[in-house]
């Protein structure tokens, strides 16, 4: 009988001492998945805002070039060069629109083959504030894309001015691809820590 009460009492012991054990190792790992998930969100926030400001980038020196080509066509009224800066703009797959507008805010072009807004004001929401523009200003459109206005001038003398809107998309794809890769690179080394601290 005594040897069974010792026997019994080593037994307890052993298992109290495995599920502290256990324990300890589930409250490491624990620890160490919510440092991964935090290292994660902080690593999305930081390519989110890398790829919004590379898309900017893009849509600010678009818009230059395409202010540059523009200056002449504009003060001429030259539909036809006007329409092919604008087409060139809109055949790039992140481009959602192109305007290209006069000084009143009349739409000259929009790259469209019939011009079918031609001699239609802007009348989105961020029009207004694109009229006596001095300087180029890039504006959150909406969640998935930016809008990029650029004043043109000949001389001092303001004859109007191009918009594009860019899409944020492709930047984002970016963003979740690598967050993605990382979150398989943590799993993976979880499981290798798990693996080194069960197996002797």
């Amino acid at each position: 009988m005594m040897r069974v009460g010792l026997q019994t009492r080593f037994v307890i012991a052993a298992v109290a001492a495995l599920a502290l054990v256990l324990a300890m190792i589930w409250g490491v790992l624990a620890v160490q998945r919510e440092a991964d998930r935090e290292t994660s969100a902080l690593a999305l926030e930081a390519l989110q805002r890398q790829g919004m400001a590379g898309v900017e980038q893009r849509g600010s020196t678009m818009a230059a070039l395409m202010a540059e080509a523009l200056v002449n066509p504009v003060y001429y009224v030259d539909l036809d060069r006007i329409g092919g800066v604008a087409r060139s703009a809109l055949a790039q797959t992140d481009v959602l629109y192109v305007y290209v507008y006069d000084r009143d805010g009349r739409i000259l072009h929009d790259g469209s083959a019939d011009i079918g807004r031609f001699g239609q004001p802007m009348d989105d929401a961020l029009a207004p504030s694109l009229l006596g523009l001095r300087e180029p200003v890039v504006q959150r459109a909406s969640e998935d894309g930016i809008d990029v206005a650029h004043p043109l001038w000949l001389g001092d003398e303001p004859i109007g001015g191009v918009r594009i809107g860019l899409s944020r998309d492709s930047s984002e794809a970016i963003a979740m691809s690598a967050i993605a890769a990382l979150r398989t690179e943590t799993e993976q080394r979880a499981g290798d820590r798990l693996r080194a601290l069960l197996l002797p």
